[in-house]
């Protein structure tokens, strides 16, 4: 109930940070959503703050963390066979690749 609640909430305000451009602030309240979620065991939202911390460090060039996130993300919404999900998360790996300077990878995996 109120934890679900909080993880949730803590990730719509990682949302509005990062459209506010305050990636660290959006970073720590992704960071908090994702310890929740993985408390509670709860692997919807597991992929969703993974997937969302992925996103963010993507965008902040933070590129070695990109992959950790990606990699729980993908395995996360594998364990509940959340295949639009999987899908989100596999959109971010040629954009990682790129981000790397990899861009035949990048160019492959699109």
């Amino acid at each position: 109930g109120n934890i679900r609640r909080k993880a949730s909430v803590l990730s719509n305000l990682g949302s509005l940070s990062q459209d506010l451009g305050q990636w660290e602030t959006a970073y720590h309240y992704y960071i908090e959503s994702l310890q929740i979620s993985r408390s509670m065991k709860d692997m919807a939202f597991v992929g969703i703050s993974a997937n969302n911390l992925a996103d963010l460090c993507l965008k902040w060039g933070r590129i070695d963390e990109v992959g950790q996130f990606i990699y729980e993300s993908l395995l996360s919404r594998r364990e509940i066979n959340y295949q639009s999900g999987i899908a989100r998360s596999l959109d971010l790996v040629p954009l990682l690749a790129e981000a790397k300077g990899d861009m035949v990878k990048a160019a492959v995996l699109l």
